[in-house]
């Protein structure tokens, strides 16, 4: 009902329980009235909040995407996997397109923690600039990155319907990171493990059909 909308405002700014200020906000995210956006922001630029943060992809206005993207930094915040629910909420903004420009560039940030972060909010996004962002983070200089990046995209294929074979062809990639999260899907995809053997890995696959998908 937008008509609690303001007594909520007024409750998250004078509330100084951080449980109570995220339930308020969650609420207030689930009313999703555009109105609340710029005092959100207003609160989230004091301090961390999962609740504000949920609240704004909720409402998944384009104001949010910068100020978001800003708490991405906050790597070592004391809210356990704060910047996993920023990247959420970034993934819910109704104009994507905009969100992923924003985002890409970063792709070069100085900060590597910055970097990781904008490699796994892509993550939560579609499309075929997010695929070749994720596929270029993987020459990253940073071993971390290139881990993250190469988890995401050995996920994506795990949903396809020939997922065992995109897979399996991976484990002859020149990247180490590659070929690392190929056989970790590999093994989560068909309960065997046959390491980084590619030829055990392919007389498996003729044995056993083309998809294992679950």
């Amino acid at each position: 009902d937008t008509r609690a909308v303001e007594p909520l405002l007024e409750a998250l700014t004078t509330f100084e329980s951080s449980y109570a200020e995220d339930e308020i906000a969650i609420a207030l995210g689930i009313i999703g009235d555009p109105i609340v956006v710029e005092p959100l922001i207003l609160e989230l630029r004091k301090k961390e909040n999962k609740g504000i943060v949920y609240a704004l992809g909720e409402i998944g206005d384009v104001r949010a995407v910068e100020p978001l993207i800003s708490e991405l930094r906050k790597v070592f915040s004391p809210i356990n996997g704060y910047t996993y629910e920023v990247g959420k909420a970034l993934s819910k903004i109704k104009n994507q397109q905009y969100t992923i420009e924003l985002l890409i560039p970063l792709l070069k940030d100085k900060d590597v923690n910055m970097r990781n972060s904008i490699v796994r909010t892509l993550g939560y996004m579609k499309g075929s600039i997010v695929e070749a962002s994720l596929n270029l983070a993987l020459k990253d200089e940073e071993i971390f990155v290139r881990n993250t990046a190469a988890e995401i995209l050995a996920k994506r294929k795990m949903k396809e319907p020939n997922a065992t074979e995109l897979l399996v062809n991976d484990l002859k990639s020149k990247n180490l990171q590659v070929r690392y999260a190929a056989k970790v899907a590999l093994c989560n995809l068909t309960n065997k493990d046959f390491g980084f053997n590619y030829r055990e890995w392919i007389n498996w696959f003729k044995e056993n059909g083309k998809s294992t998908n679950r």
